[in-house]
Order: C-alpha cells, then sequence, then structure tokens
C-alpha cells in the first residue's frame, strides 16, 4: 500500500470511529448574558442578569435597561469590573411592575480589549404579568347523574 492510501485510510478511520475529534467547534462569544425574574408580589418583581465571560479581561460592564413604565426599587442596575475566564457576575434589581404584560427589559454587556476594541453582548427579556396576581381558578362543582341520565351539580 503506498503511503498516500494509507494516509486516506487511517484520516478516514479517525474521521470515523472520532468524530469529536474531526468535528468542527462552534465558536462561543465571549460574554454570554441569561436573564430571570421571579414575582415576589402582585407589582414587585426581582430581575436578575447573569453574564458569564469566556476569557479574562479586566474590563466588563453590565447594565440592564429599564422601560419607562417600570420603577427601580431596589438594586443597582450597572456593574463594571475585572472578570477571569469562567466566572460569573449578576446583578439583581427589584422593580415595581403597573401588572401589564409587555414592558421588555435589555440587558448589555461590554467587555473592552487593548487597543481600543470592544465586544458587546444584548440580550431582551419581555416582563411577563406576576403569577401572583392572576386568580386562581375555583375547582368545578361535582357532577352526579340520575338514573334517567339526567346531569345534577351540586353546590355544597
Amino acid at each position: 500500500m503506498s503511503k498516500l492510501k494509507l494516509s486516506l485510510f487511517i484520516l478516514s478511520a479517525v474521521w470515523f470511529f472520532f468524530p469529536a475529534f474531526s468535528a468542527a467547534i462552534k465558536p462561543r462569544p465571549p460574554i454570554q448574558l441569561m436573564f430571570q425574574e421571579r414575582a415576589l408580589s402582585e407589582t414587585e418583581v426581582e430581575i436578575t442578569l447573569t453574564a458569564r465571560v469566556g476569557i479574562d479581561s479586566d474590563a466588563v460592564s453590565l447594565s440592564i435597561m429599564l422601560p419607562p413604565e417600570l420603577f427601580l426599587i431596589e438594586g443597582e442596575a450597572e456593574w463594571e469590573g475585572p472578570m477571569s475566564a469562567g466566572s460569573e457576575q449578576k446583578i439583581t434589581v427589584v422593580v415595581l411592575s403597573s401588572g401589564i404584560d409587555g414592558p421588555e427589559i435589555e440587558g448589555r454587556a461590554s467587555i473592552r480589549f487593548p487597543g481600543a476594541a470592544v465586544f458587546e453582548q444584548r440580550n431582551r427579556m419581555v416582563l411577563k404579568q406576576s403569577q401572583l396576581s392572576t386568580p386562581e381558578s375555583k375547582p368545578a362543582p361535582p357532577i352526579k347523574r340520575k338514573g334517567n341520565q339526567e346531569t345534577v351539580i351540586e353546590f355544597r
């Protein structure tokens, strides 16, 4: 067998038996953002923006941009500082909501690299009406059937 045929055979065998080594790896952005919301009451909502970085950086900034229909009650909507690769930083704020569905909250993160290069990542979340403010549905009353197949609803 010639060297070319042997090399092709070995490469195809490696690709067939170990596809993870030969498959392309999708690159990830240097910073990833994630939102979480939690209803504290009918009008108060806690919003957490979590940023995870994949590289070391001395200048990372995070911010939460609130629409005019939401009012900041507690917490800081901005953070700036250094982060190391694989670490997470959270910003948690409590806002006063009008109870209407639809306000859009935007999270922003930026990493400043040496040489004035900046990478910016944005994520958006639509705030939902608090689950605490929706009325609980009452269970349906029990239904009984008479001998002539007539239904009777019991109220107790």
